[in-house]
């Protein structure tokens, strides 16, 4: 069985809609559901669908925006953080969110807390970026799960659209491929996100980390699964450690230090630290 679906790459960027395509063929996956699918992703607006919340308290403390410097504008998108230790912090969003960073990278906490950002690695084929921040005061990492989703499962998304935190619940649905011939590693859940979610996360019922927010098309959304993820972040761990020990041992001239008063302030006010109504541009 076949079936055509037009996705919306959701980065929001400042300049306006830009159309971009990447495509994905065939739909499997952990739990090989065993249908294709094409994916023609692009820079555009796209509708919020309806869904239940999650029974979360005001805004996560561990998911960030992303607001990345551009040559003639700025791009945001969203994160998780994902470990942290003694000085630094590790941040996993979206290759496609800061692919195009002419400037510094800043992440902003829903507590006002914010910091520039050193970009460690990414993995364009799984639209993945790890970015190393200052240590924040008061967020716990999110934990990355080791249980697949599986069709049924109720699965979260957390974004911060154009400048509106928002939070929707659906179900896995299925399993697709970026493309070429990568497996069936992106999950896909019923629900559809906006331009600057990008980079979110998906969470499972516990609360824990199933996937990373890709793309989104006719009520659905993709990203990278767990499984991936773990992946992605033993490769990162090294990079990790070693940035870490540069950020406390060394002086201004390190990648976090350098950044610590960004120069690149976004339009849209830094979230209230009360965390009780969503904030807007």
């Amino acid at each position: 069985m076949a079936r055509s679906v037009q996705s919306s790459c959701n980065k929001n960027n400042s300049r306006g809609p830009t159309a971009r395509g990447r495509a994905a063929n065939r739909f499997r996956g952990p739990l090989a559901p065993g249908y294709f699918v094409f994916f023609l992703l692009i820079y555009s607006v796209f509708p919020i669908c309806n869904a239940s919340a999650a029974s979360f308290s005001g805004q996560h403390p561990a998911v960030v925006r992303v607001a990345v410097a551009e040559r003639d504008g700025a791009a945001y998108g969203s994160g998780s953080l994902v470990a942290v230790d003694d000085t630094a912090g590790l941040i996993l969003t979206n290759w496609h969110v800061v692919r195009d960073a002419a400037g510094p990278i800043v992440v902003y906490f829903p507590d006002g807390f914010h910091s520039g950002a050193y970009l460690l690695r990414t993995d364009r084929d799984w639209d993945l970026a790890a970015l190393a921040i200052r240590r924040p005061p008061n967020a716990q990492p999110i934990p990355i799960s080791t249980t697949v989703p599986r069709p049924g499962d109720s699965l979260t998304i957390i974004g911060y659209g154009s400048g509106s935190y928002l939070v929707q619940t659906g179900r896995c649905t299925q399993y697709v491929s970026p493309g070429g011939n990568l497996p069936f590693e992106m999950v896909e859940l019923s629900v559809g996100a906006r331009n600057g979610d990008s980079g979110g996360p998906i969470l499972n019922s516990r609360g824990e980390l199933a996937g990373v927010l890709f793309g989104s098309a006719f009520g659905r959304t993709t990203g990278s699964y767990c499984g991936r993820l773990h992946g992605f972040v033993d490769l990162v761990a090294g990079d990790f450690r070693r940035i870490s020990n540069q950020a406390m041992l060394a002086g201004p001239g390190t990648p976090i230090a350098k950044h610590r008063l960004p120069r690149f302030q976004p339009k849209w006010p830094a979230p209230q630290a009360s965390g009780s109504r969503p904030w807007r541009e």
